[in-house]
């Protein structure tokens, strides 16, 4: 069986304009031609696509079943034209982002929106996770490209900085680090309690390797997956510190 997409495009064009005569002028081809390409695509079909009376073509049970399917198939074949025969400066196709937590939900978001305006026929798609996780999906080759906070250590992934930030202590209100006008490194980050986000984040991965040098027995009472969640925490508890 050889339907051809010339034969779903007529097959469109008489549901359309539900005659055979309309849809051979819409199509700029002749009645005869309209009428044999119906013809053989319902025969490779296996049976009829239309009711026919003396007036026009109605759609029975198996046109109307097929007809989505017809559709989907022109519609990718028509965007694979557009994509291979784009112009010069035109940018489009699909685009597979890994963002890890903090940059994914607070730095690309607006990024996002302006690349969609800016190439409107581009298809962008971001996924979420730590840096670790995004990290493997780069090696994996399952994303195109990954922003990550915390450092990469896969040989294989090419490293880009492209993006300065900044990490501070937050604390509640009511928590002697928030109140004290005097702060001692070692003595107050060894007695506070802390929650931190979960290990593979490269928030925590960072904060740790900065304090090391001071403390390493933090306290932690809690990991979070989410800057959100931290943030969150602290509202509820005091003694508490990010």
């Amino acid at each position: 069986m050889q339907i051809t997409l010339r034969q779903f495009e007529i097959f469109s064009a008489v549901v359309e304009e539900r005659q055979v005569t309309r849809a051979s002028k819409k199509l700029f081809i002749t009645q005869s031609a309209v009428s044999h390409a119906l013809t053989e695509l319902e025969e490779q079909l296996g049976g009829p696509l239309f009711d026919r009376d003396s007036r026009s073509l109605l759609l029975n049970d198996r046109g109307r079943y097929i007809l989505p399917l017809c559709r989907e198939v022109l519609s990718k074949t028509k965007h694979i034209w557009k994509i291979m025969n784009e112009k010069e400066g035109l940018i489009a196709g699909s685009l597979n982002i890994v963002a890890s937590s903090t940059i994914g939900n607070y730095v690309l978001p607006h990024l996002a929106g302006v690349f969609k305006a800016m190439y409107p026929e581009a298809y962008l798609t971001i996924q979420i996770y730590n840096t670790r996780v995004a990290e493997q999906l780069i090696v994996d080759r399952k994303v195109d490209l990954g922003f990550v906070e915390g450092e990469v250590r896969n040989e294989k992934v090419l490293v880009t900085p492209w993006f300065e930030d900044e990490l501070v202590v937050i604390a509640h209100p009511n928590d002697i680090l928030a109140i004290s006008n005097r702060f001692n490194l070692s003595r107050d980050m060894r007695r506070a309690k802390w929650v931190m986000r979960e290990k593979g984040s490269g928030t925590a991965q960072i904060f740790k390797n900065k304090i090391g040098a001071h403390i390493t027995d933090l306290n932690v009472v809690m990991e979070l997956g989410h800057t959100e969640a931290v943030k969150n925490a602290l509202k509820e508890k005091e003694n508490v510190s990010l």
